[in-house]
């Protein structure tokens, strides 16, 4: 091989390399398939949070918080609904949130600050865990919860997320569906 051979597909590699580097970095966050939600990361809504633990479930979108100084709080699932106990698959729902948060670390998040100081108060719940699991959404995955449009409480992405793990709850028929 002469010198120009060897020089000419040296600089075809080096740009293939450039090329492949800045496609990749422009691609860092991609949505799986299902998923057409968008950026998590552009997401904007501020939230305050309030934390506790979970010591009673009502049904399967309703729990009792109590804090830090056992003041206990009516805490309702925000942008989801749960059957009622008299319905098909109320109990299995109850039991379903009880499994996934009674005697948990728990916190509670409110786009209106206000709404932390009643009694009752409609949230978004995350457990405590590694990846601070969304309970609201894990209650639409499991087909134990239907999405309900929630307004301000959840923003665009969220509300995305949402229809889309009640879309594949309804698809796997699982829960209520």
């Amino acid at each position: 091989m002469n010198r120009r051979t060897v020089f000419v597909t040296g600089f075809i590699v080096i740009v293939a390399a450039i090329f492949i580097f800045f496609l990749f970095q422009s691609r860092k966050y991609q949505a799986s398939p299902l998923e057409s939600c968008g950026d998590p990361r552009k997401v904007s809504t501020a939230y305050t949070m309030m934390s506790g633990s979970a010591v009673e479930v009502i049904n399967g979108d309703t729990f009792i918080l109590a804090d830090e100084f056992g003041a206990k709080k009516r805490v309702h699932l925000t942008g989801i609904n749960a059957p009622a106990l008299s319905e098909p698959v109320g109990i299995q729902s109850k039991q379903h949130l009880s499994d996934t948060l009674l005697n948990l670390r728990v916190t509670i998040s409110s786009v209106n600050a206000d709404d932390l100081q009643k009694e009752s108060v409609t949230a978004l719940v995350s457990t405590h865990d590694e990846d601070l699991s969304s309970v609201n959404l894990e209650q639409l995955k499991s087909g134990f919860a239907a999405y309900v449009e929630a307004g301000m409480d959840l923003d665009s992405y969220q509300s995305c997320t949402y229809k889309n793990a009640e879309q594949e709850a309804k698809i796997n028929k699982l829960g209520i569906w």
